[in-house]
């Protein structure tokens, strides 16, 4: 009797599960914040499809990255990118964080800083990186036409010297 007591009260200590937090989506702020939900949680799972739908399927959709050193042009070929880099490699985390969101009209602008923990082969990376997204309201949908995302730069030490 006791010992299930124990257990009872154990079980009861134990607290609930986070609740994912609401986006107010009434606002152009909300939902573009919704879309780049959405996008966090196709590209940590590595869903191509579910990441593809907030990408404006045109040959003018632009995506940077300059520390692997490309410029990818259209949907098309970002697809490409996406699907080469999920055969080579997993994404064990994709974090975002300090994200600011700029509308005006149709038209938004996003910064925001990102840490992703992807592993190649049995080695696993951690990347800080930065990057910018910039949206546009088309067909009463929020879609990125424009991507660059590139490394943080190292965090230089100084000494003091004598």
């Amino acid at each position: 009797m006791i010992r299930s007591t124990v257990v009872l009260a154990l079980g009861l200590a134990v607290p609930p599960a986070p609740v994912a937090a609401q986006i107010d989506t009434s606002t152009p702020e909300g939902q573009v914040s919704q879309v780049l939900r959405e996008l966090r949680i196709a590209l940590a799972s590595d869903d191509i499809e579910g990441a593809l739908k907030h990408y404006w399927n045109d040959p003018r959709l632009t995506v940077v990255d300059p520390d692997d050193a490309f410029k990818i042009h259209g949907h098309g070929e970002w697809r490409q990118y996406l699907e080469d880099q999920r055969a080579m490699q997993k994404t064990l985390l994709w974090r975002t964080r300090h994200r600011k969101v700029h509308t005006r009209g149709d038209n938004a602008y996003v910064t925001f800083y990102v840490t992703r923990h992807v592993q190649r082969g049995n080695t696993v990376f951690k990347k800080q990186e930065r990057g910018s997204y910039v949206l546009k309201k088309m067909e009463g949908r929020w879609l990125i036409v424009a991507q660059h995302i590139s490394a943080l730069p190292p965090i230089l030490r100084f000494q003091q010297t004598k």
